[in-house]
């Protein structure tokens, strides 16, 4: 159980027959909400007919219109968001799916994450939604109103939004006014004209009044329906009705009081307490208000109320859902105050909370309760759904709550104090929890009856756990999540999960990812005997993630493969389809499939945006970079990286700053920027002064993956300069044969192979072919069973050319001569050009020289960028080659625009000048 969803708040409230005909206004409304993308605001005081006018425009639309009630519980962004779907869906069922399964994250997300989900969803769709949000002057919470504003300035052609309020919203109306987006209806509009306070006096309330009076009437009411309403009401029966027009002036709140006041002494004692009482209620149903008047018939008196006008509305078809006018319960509250004393009133509240608990309506019952001062069922409620709610994403209401609590009631309460500690480390916030963790220490030590009870003590264990992976003890946690395992009753399938969590984690810390792996299996499968979806996802997508470090990529495909579909099937999404998406992207990747890899990481790139998940974010952008760089675009690659650094910065990542940084070193060696290379690798701690400096690497510690991608990019640093390679290559290649021993050992299967592809081409820098063919073979050996590809590709010219010469050793048709063959055969066109004729190792004169260029040729040119360059060589225009290539005149610019790019230029001159030295054009070219 989660927050309950009162399906009533949905339904579009009826009203009596015979209400006054407004077509002047209903017209507005029915024009405004045929306009594209359209904002209709209805903004006046209560009782002047907004909810009466909206139900007579429905009635005349003739499509179907979304409805939502809106009620001071609707605070919470993630409640709000819900009830504002669900409506939609009851018009177009799917619209917003995929932020209704990502609101179960417990992590906060971006205000314009919403829209952006129901921009994009309704934009694809081809009817349209027209919803009405009534009341939505109780909305407070500045989050929802930003989201809201950011979707009203974006809104999509088919979705019209009707907002009732008593007040302005805090948008920006006036620009809204000023682009023509702002349908507006005020009080002035909404007031009765005296034709229309005529009409509803005698139809509707069945009065015969002469014209004077209903002038007399009008002005005095200035058109205010509610106290016309209420007027007419009290005038029932009287035989002075000119006398009783002349008896209340005053401003609306008098009058109404004077009213009320009148219509209640028409009422019998039971009708008369039965108001009274159930006033305190926000939904009126027959068992909540016989248990609260202590009455029976709460039926009969429900269905009477509304037959007689007595400001009652039903809320659902069936008659069993009802609600008070707001300004009529105002009034009776008020009244109820100067009737019963306070502990009378807190009895009421105490007899609907003790209602709704038993409904299993715990918001609802949190609600009366506070106003009983019942912290005890506050503290029951919460302590049953707190850890549930956050996991959910129901932070802030689970905050809420728990600040009612009174401090000295919190201090002996274990359980509160546990639901405050997980509400503090969902949001990593572990300094906030140290007071109740302290509290809970003490609280565990000093009493046996808390270690005797599982569930309880169980939790605790649980996040001890957690804490101690925080701290990086995670042999410590590793063993306190077994023992919680063992303490933890099945029936606590959340807390459960979250020590499986934990446990996974640890494994992941110590480097044991076989282990992870296996956790993260059992908690899909766990997850999935359960129907937790989200928790299934979760494990599958760690189960994958760990495949993946271990370079096991059929595995990892398999499994994460497994959880796109369950999300296909389910047409669902999680806050982990950023990661599934991702690891696929990544297989890809490696096995040099370039498109499908672009467009996993996009995929992942839009679901961790609007997941508001940080690392996956930044980790995609920078997977699209390395892709990008690997196809030869380097623009592409360097607006990535661009992107990768703007949201590091804005949000601080915690597992992906290594590889923002090994990329970033990638794309500004592919720019010939290798001061700023340079640069972004000595703030990591690897200095290139006269004598090498590295961070320390102890022979047989282990070595973490994101450590490997920084020693690994600063040997390809010093790589690139021949000379320095040549001047440190025995400490290069005693660095790299440490970095690769750790690896093995570490089973990181991508940085083995990555070091000893450096390694050999150091090797092959000294002249020492054995060993530099040695490493080629031992690389061939690591990746032909996966299939890894691209990572022979992005080492270069000097890669190539020693796979070239290997294969040459190899028996033709053989599985080893098979995959170096697939491997060349990926590597950009130029390279294969200048590589036709095969090259000994010992004819170092002729391919050092082509070395040099062309390994200072990071970035490939393309098949059809060469084609561009050799017709630019031969003198021919734009326009001629446009038309020789069949391509557009702009394409040609921008096929010029990379070339130059690609060869440090500024003009065609310098290109097939720069290009005849590198081998890319013959010298008649």
């Amino acid at each position: 159980m989660v927050v309950s969803f009162v399906s009533t708040k949905l339904y579009i409230p009826s009203v009596k027959p015979n209400m006054v005909d407004r077509q002047r206004l209903t017209d507005k409304l029915i024009a405004g909400s045929t306009q594209p993308g359209s904002l209709i605001l209805l903004s006046g005081p209560a009782g002047f007919g907004k909810t009466t006018l909206l139900i007579e425009f429905i009635k005349q639309f003739g499509h179907p219109v979304a409805w939502v009630s809106l009620d001071t519980a609707d605070n919470d962004p993630i409640r709000f968001w819900t009830y504002f779907i669900r409506a939609c869906q009851s018009v177009q069922p799917g619209v917003g799916e995929a932020a209704m399964d990502i609101f179960r994250n417990p992590q906060p997300f971006p205000a314009d994450f919403v829209p952006t989900i129901l921009i994009n969803n309704i934009a694809e769709q081809d009817q349209d939604i027209v919803l009405v949000l009534d009341d939505y002057h109780v909305i407070h919470n500045q989050v929802i109103h930003t989201a809201v504003a950011s979707l009203l300035a974006h809104l999509p052609d088919h979705l019209h939004i009707i907002f009732s309020s008593r007040v302005d919203p805090p948008w920006p109306l006036a620009r809204f006014r000023s682009q023509g987006k702002l349908v507006e209806i005020r009080a002035s509009d909404l007031r009765f004209t005296e034709e229309e306070t005529a009409n509803f006096l005698k139809v509707t309330m069945g009065l015969t009044l002469s014209p004077g009076e209903v002038a007399s009437l009008e002005s005095r009411t200035e058109g205010w329906i509610a106290g016309l309403q209420l007027a007419a009401i009290s005038m029932r029966g009287r035989r002075d009705i000119d006398g009783f027009i002349k008896a209340f002036t005053g401003s609306h709140v008098y009058v109404a009081e004077y009213l009320v006041e009148e219509v209640l002494q028409q009422q019998s004692e039971t009708i008369h307490g039965f108001l009274l009482k159930t006033s305190i209620l926000e939904r009126l149903t027959a068992g909540l208000c016989e248990t609260v008047t202590n009455q029976d018939g709460g039926q009969t008196i429900l269905t009477a109320l509304q037959r007689e006008n007595l400001f009652t509305l039903p809320l659902d078809d069936e008659g069993r859902w009802y609600r008070y006018h707001h300004l009529f319960a105002d009034l009776l509250q008020a009244r109820l105050k100067q009737s019963l004393s306070a502990d009378a009133i807190r009895d009421l509240h105490q007899k609907a909370a003790i209602w709704f608990e038993q409904a299993d309506m715990l918001e609802e019952a949190i609600k009366h309760a506070q106003m009983a001062l019942d912290y005890g069922l506050i503290e029951r409620v919460v302590s049953k759904i707190g850890l549930p709610m956050i996991l959910q994403g129901y932070v802030r209401t689970i905050e809420n709550w728990l600040q009612i609590i009174p401090q000295q009631r919190i201090e002996k309460s274990p359980q509160i104090n546990l639901v405050w500690v997980w509400l503090h480390l969902s949001r990593s916030m572990a300094e906030q929890a140290a007071p109740y963790l302290e509290r809970l220490e003490k609280m565990f030590a000093n009493h046996e009856s808390l270690q005797d009870n599982p569930s309880l003590f169980g939790e605790w264990l649980a996040i001890q756990a957690k804490l101690l992976n925080i701290r990086g003890k995670s042999a410590e946690s590793r063993k306190i999540s077994i023992q919680a395992l063992e303490v933890l009753p099945n029936s606590e399938p959340y807390v459960r999960n979250m020590v499986l969590l934990e446990l996974a984690i640890s494994y992941q810390q110590s480097l044991d990812y076989e282990h992870a792996a296996e956790i993260f299996n059992r908690i899909a499968r766990n997850a999935r005997e359960n129907g937790d979806f989200v928790a299934e996802i979760l494990g599958l997508s760690g189960q994958a993630r760990m495949m993946l470090t271990l370079g096991k990529l059929h595995q990892a495909f398999e499994i994460a493969s497994s959880g796109i579909e369950r999300l296909k099937n389910a047409e669902k999404v999680t806050p982990f389809c950023a990661t599934l998406f991702g690891e696929i992207g990544s297989i890809y990747f490696e096995w040099h499939q370039l498109d499908q890899a672009k467009v996993n990481f996009q995929k992942s790139t839009e679901s961790s945006g609007i997941n508001g998940y940080s690392d996956p974010q930044i980790y995609q952008h920078v997977a699209l970079s390395r892709t990008h760089l690997m196809s030869g675009d380097q623009k592409a690659a360097t607006a990535e990286m661009q992107i990768a650094n703007e949201l590091a910065r804005a949000i601080q990542p915690v597992m992906t700053q290594e590889g923002v940084i090994c990329q970033q070193v990638r794309v500004e060696l592919a720019r010939h920027n290798f001061a700023a290379a340079q640069a972004h690798l000595e703030r990591q701690g690897f200095i290139f002064e006269e004598e090498l400096s590295f961070p320390g690497l102890a022979s047989g510690s282990p070595i973490t993956f994101p450590a490997g991608l920084l020693y690994n990019s600063a040997l390809r640093f010093l790589l690139i300069n021949t000379e320095k390679a040549q001047a440190y290559a025995e400490t290069m290649i005693e660095t790299a044969t440490l970095v690769l021993e750790t690896a093995l050992q570490c089973q990181l299967a991508s940085i083995a192979l990555e070091t000893l592809l450096i390694r050999s081409q150091m090797y092959d820098v000294t002249g020492n072919e054995a060993l530099a063919l040695a490493d080629i073979g031992r690389a061939l050996d690591l990746a032909s069973q996966e299939g890894f590809i691209s990572i022979f590709v992005g080492e270069g010219y000097r890669v190539h050319q020693l796979l070239r010469i290997f294969a040459r050793q190899q028996s033709p048709g053989s599985l080893q001569s098979n995959f170096i063959q697939k491997i060349i055969t990926e590597f950009p066109q130029q390279i294969s050009i200048s590589s036709s004729e095969p090259l000994s190792v010992k004819e170092s004169g002729k391919r050092d020289a082509l070395t040099d260029t062309h390994w200072k040729l990071i970035v490939p040119l393309s098949a059809r960028e060469l084609e561009v360059l050799k017709l630019i060589a031969s003198g021919n225009s734009n326009q001629t080659i446009a038309e020789k290539l069949v391509i557009s005149v702009s394409a040609v610019k921008k096929h010029s625009a990379n070339i130059y790019g690609k060869l440090s230029v500024n003009s065609r001159t310098q290109a097939v000048l720069r290009a005849r030295q590198l081998g890319l054009l013959s010298s008649e070219g």
